[in-house]
């Protein structure tokens, strides 16, 4: 039996306001805000919070052989046989790329929640003022936030 298995499906949530017009940006807001505490990445998404390096989903790095080395070594002094650093070290990169999965899973939830909840020319140039801004680097879920929050909301929420 596999230790790891895939993470579950996200169950989706489907969209109960459309955002139109700044009359829809509160209820939208509050919608937007439930369903990415249902999906445990509020922290991700509320564009009250400043900008992160942690915002940018990045799948872990396959195993270099000198970080290995390294890990052999500093274990071995601790007693580990070089076969079990070795077995553990691959059992941490298991566990980091399982959390990967899960929070990209996630992540693809809430995007797919946000395209069905948001006008598609709204959500366009949304998209399109994140890439120039950041020079068609990575659009992450709070800058799309951000950005959906200047153009309709007339209230701070």
């Amino acid at each position: 039996m596999d230790l790891w298995p895939e993470p579950f499906p996200i169950h989706h949530l489907n969209p109960t306001v459309r955002l139109k017009s700044a009359k829809k940006w509160k209820s939208w807001f509050h919608a937007l805000k439930h369903a990415a505490y249902c999906y445990e990445i509020w922290e991700r998404v509320d564009p009250a919070l400043p900008e992160q390096d942690s915002d940018v989903l990045t799948r872990p790095p396959p195993l270099d052989l000198d970080e290995l080395f390294a890990f052999v070594k500093e274990y071995s002094a601790k007693g580990f046989t070089m076969g079990d650093a070795i077995a553990f070290r691959g059992h941490r990169r298991k566990d980091d790329l399982y959390t990967y999965r899960e929070l990209s899973n996630r992540e693809d939830a809430m995007r797919a929640w946000i395209h069905e909840s948001v006008d598609m020319y709204a959500l366009t140039a949304a998209y399109d003022a994140v890439r120039s801004e950041t020079g068609g680097g990575t659009v992450t879920l709070r800058r799309l936030v951000k950005h959906l929050k200047k153009r309709f909301s007339i209230w701070d929420t």
